[in-house]
């Protein structure tokens, strides 16, 4: 399991749980566009089998009106063509033709009765005309239409429902006939005036095809998206390993790092440690030639290099810490005066490259800090020395704001920083030129020693050539801005 701390402390959560997370997102939009897909088919077949019911009933009701204007149809009488028992005494029921020929009368409800008839015997479908005061007992409804037939008593349109019959699944649908003025030559009689609602007609239509279709379909799209979603849990599946495969070796890298640095800080204590004595035996015997021989320059240059060195080992150990990531601690220190021992170490150097430095410090400036920032600054004037001797001239100057106090160190050098580098000076290993040697810590323990300060770093160009680098940190409190003595070297 991924450790539930990172290396800065902060809790992380483990890696397992968001795998899980997403995981369950993926399920859930797959299972999502599922269900929307089968949705989408079945009101698809539905609006298509309503489609083909409705066409039904309504070529039925246009073929009983084109029957009904013409006052009904005569054919002759034979064994299809029976007289109609129930239209006797109604209408002129039967004829004979100049010719000696019989017919007689097919009215629209008698040929829907036989185009059902014929529809029955020819395909899957089914009709049924019908009434709840039926003249022909054969026209009965059943349950379901009888229900229906009520319902448009009540304002119902349309009524539809899936039956099982004959071994098929049926979409039945039925609408109400209403009475039109044709049809009061048979019906008057039954009291029907025009408008009224005498009966209802019902189709069903086979629908097994439409539904072996939308299934064939739904289950296809299925199998599509369980191929998907195998293949999206496999890839979390995948990422999981490598990311997990990744973390442990961080993991193992992060130890050994770890293991490295602890062992780095003992021997820098060893070292330290081993060192001091030695120094202060030197530092003993130069104090005690020096009140033998106050005036020796020799002497005096052992002091004052043995007194060099043994605030080197102390920056060591600070310098150690720093590079860790660990807080070091603050104490007042007057950065004006730093400033000017780290430049009179660098005399030789600046005398050895012909450069002209400048100051602009004021006579104190006291900030919350530690000894250790000494090192920006000689790091900040080896970077001038090395990249920008060219210039022949390097600024050092102390500015205080209400908030902070800043230190620049600016050079004119040939060489500028260009802009889209400013975020990557501070960081471990870069370098401006890559002829330059060196393993590339000088500002990223810079940027390390500002923050554990509590203050910031940063660079921008210098004109009309070189750049600026810059160090700021708190200003005390309670403290006015100093006066610039505006010294020179």
């Amino acid at each position: 399991m991924v450790n539930s701390t990172s290396e800065s402390g902060t809790y992380r959560l483990p890696l397992i749980v968001p795998t899980l997370l997403l995981a369950v997102i993926w399920s859930a939009l797959i299972i999502l566009f599922d269900l929307q897909h089968r949705k989408t088919m079945r009101e698809q077949t539905m609006d298509q089998i309503r489609t083909q019911a409705k066409m039904a009933f309504e070529n039925v009701v246009v073929f009983r009106r084109w029957n009904a204007r013409h006052g009904g149809v005569y054919v002759p009488i034979d064994s299809y063509g029976i007289p109609n028992p129930y239209l006797k005494g109604l209408v002129k029921r039967d004829l004979v033709t100049t010719e000696g020929d019989s017919l007689t009368m097919i009215n629209p409800a008698y040929m829907t009765r036989q185009f059902f008839d014929l529809l029955k015997q020819d395909t899957q479908f089914r009709g049924h005309i019908t009434s709840l005061r039926p003249i022909r007992p054969e026209n009965a409804p059943d349950p379901w239409e009888s229900k229906s037939l009520t319902s448009f008593e009540n304002g119902v349109k349309e009524t539809s429902t899936f039956s099982y019959q004959d071994s098929a699944t049926y979409f039945r649908f039925m609408r109400p006939l209403f009475t039109e003025k044709p049809c009061l030559k048979c019906h008057a009689k039954q009291g029907y005036r025009e408008g009224d609602i005498r009966g209802g007609i019902s189709i069903s239509i086979p629908v097994d095809e439409y539904l072996s279709g939308m299934n064939r379909d739904i289950q296809n799209r299925t199998l599509t998206d369980v191929i998907f979603w195998a293949i999206g849990i496999a890839g979390l599946i995948f990422g999981y390993v490598r990311i997990r495969r990744a973390d442990l070796q961080r993991e193992h890298l992060l130890k050994e790092l770890e293991d490295a640095n602890t062992l780095k800080l003992m021997l820098i204590d060893v070292m330290t440690h081993d060192l001091r004595k030695p120094l202060q035996v030197i530092s003993g015997f130069a104090e005690l030639a020096k009140g033998e021989d106050p005036d020796n320059m020799y002497l005096k240059k052992i002091d004052e290099n043995t007194k060099q060195l043994s605030s080197t080992l102390e920056d060591v150990s600070v310098l150690a810490q720093v590079s860790l990531g660990e807080s070091i601690p603050k104490k007042t220190v007057d950065l004006a005066i730093i400033i000017r021992q780290v430049v009179d170490e660098y005399q030789d150097l600046l005398e050895a490259e012909q450069m002209e430095l400048n100051l602009d410090l004021p006579d104190s400036c006291p900030v919350s800090a530690h000894p250790i920032v000494r090192e920006v600054v000689r790091n900040y004037l080896n970077n001038a020395l090395k990249y920008a001797s060219l210039g022949k001239r390097i600024d050092i100057l102390l500015e205080e704001t209400d908030k902070d106090v800043i230190f620049f160190v600016k050079d004119y050098g040939p060489l500028q920083i260009p802009p889209s580098n400013y975020s990557l000076l501070f960081a471990r290993q870069y370098r401006r030129e890559i002829h330059y040697k060196g393993r590339g810590l000088g500002l990223f323990i810079v940027g390390r020693i500002a923050r554990s300060l509590g203050g910031n770093v940063w660079c921008k160009p210098n004109h009309p050539q070189g750049n600026i680098f810059a160090f700021s940190l708190p200003r005390e409190e309670n403290r006015t801005p100093a006066q610039s003595s505006g010294s020179t070297g």
